[in-house]
């Protein structure tokens, strides 16, 4: 009887915590990611009225040769309005220690985007795409070490949202 509870609690321990997320996924990356691969999430929204915070999920190795990583977040609203971000992910402190948690080589880092307020309910697609450059170079090809990428909306108490 003792482990039926125990394992009850644990169930609504494990269930209950997360109970602002409206919406995560994320998605593997195959070989490195290619500049010309474009990363899509479609999200049914149903509320309108709640406050959300949006976050880019990045799973990467120890290996991943830099400190930070740039992407395009692109979405399109069930009307076909169009937003394009320019986002930088700070994925290490400045004297090499990789933020975000993990053990070994595998690290994952959450990074806030910004407080939205959805203005319609229904499909809406959001692309991301790594716009990475280094040096002289005009864009790195293909960025190696990045395992998976993800889109995580969640509930807020915050009121200084953007539209």
């Amino acid at each position: 009887m003792i482990r039926i509870i125990s394992l009850l609690f644990f169930i609504l321990f494990v269930y209950g915590c997360d109970h602002k997320m409206v919406y995560e996924q994320n998605k593997d990356i195959q070989d490195g990611w290619r500049l010309d691969q474009i990363i899509n999430f479609n999200v049914d929204i149903k509320d309108t009225i709640s406050n959300m915070e949006m976050f880019i999920n990045i799973r990467h190795t120890s290996d991943y040769p830099f400190t930070n990583i740039w992407l395009f977040i692109n979405t399109l609203d069930p009307q076909g309005q169009h937003k394009k971000d320019t986002v930088e992910c700070v994925l290490a402190e400045k004297s090499g220690k990789w933020k975000g948690s993990g053990l070994g080589r595998i690290k994952f880092l959450r990074t806030k985007l910004k407080n939205i307020r959805f203005d319609s309910k229904g499909p809406h697609k959001i692309f991301i795409e790594q716009a990475m450059r280094h040096g002289s170079k005009p864009n790195v090809q293909i960025l190696p070490e990045i395992i998976n990428v993800g889109i995580r909306l969640q509930k807020t108490n915050y009121t200084d949202v953007q539209k």
